[in-house]
């Protein structure tokens, strides 16, 4: 217990899900919560529950406005932020490569993908401002193995993942703020069992000879 004791937090996609999970588990453990999202009801609810602790505020993250004014919000209404949850998010447009539209390809990066950089680009400055602090994006182990309808998901969620972006992470590391990704699911297992089935790889990680 308390090990957010003093912190602060942004949470996006806040009001339910793996969101509303995590503002329940930071408050827990000493935190005070920006819960952002666009379902006005059960984020008010939250703010509600968790009074003093939990603040909401709604937040479209595909708008560049809504994002820059949720970071604002946090600083105004606790002091600033130590960490970031970029968990906003859906499952995107289901199409193939072969009938995906440009507006559904927009739509989908501006929510899976643009939101993560632009809330990372304004939730900075309050980071820096506290001496650091801690960004964590939710994505998906589409970033890591395509499927059959995975085209655009698996380009937006391997966007997620920091290690894509070495200029902007090596500027990070300079001011001491960490960022992790965490897939939906552990990524290295889900690899590793489905290239054990394609024959490719035994349970335990050896590889089998593909050799005849």
């Amino acid at each position: 217990m308390d090990r957010l004791k003093d912190k602060i937090a942004v949470v996006t996609g806040a009001a339910s899900g793996i969101g509303r999970g995590t503002v329940e588990l930071f408050v827990a453990e000493g935190a005070r919560v920006l819960a952002a999202d666009i379902s006005d009801e059960q984020g008010r609810e939250l703010e509600r529950r968790f009074n003093g602790q939990v603040k909401f505020h709604h937040c479209d993250v595909t708008s560049e406005d809504d994002i820059k004014a949720t970071m604002q919000a946090a600083k105004d209404a606790f002091g600033g932020i130590d960490i970031l949850f970029n968990n906003a998010g859906a499952g995107g447009s289901p199409n193939t490569i072969e009938d995906m539209t440009g507006e559904a390809w927009d739509r989908s990066m501006n929510l899976l993908l643009r939101s993560v950089a632009l809330g990372t680009r304004y939730a900075i400055p309050f980071l820096k401002a506290r001496g650091g602090g801690s960004i964590i994006n939710t994505a998906s182990v589409a970033a890591l193995q395509a499927g059959v309808r995975t085209a655009g998901l698996f380009r937006r969620q391997g966007g997620r993942d920091p290690s894509h972006h070495g200029e902007r992470g090596a500027a990070w590391a300079q001011q001491n703020p960490r960022q992790r990704n965490l897939p939906g699911t552990d990524p290295d297992r889900h690899l590793q069992r489905r290239r054990a089935r394609d024959g490719r790889q035994r349970p335990d990680g050896s590889r089998r000879s593909t050799r005849a």
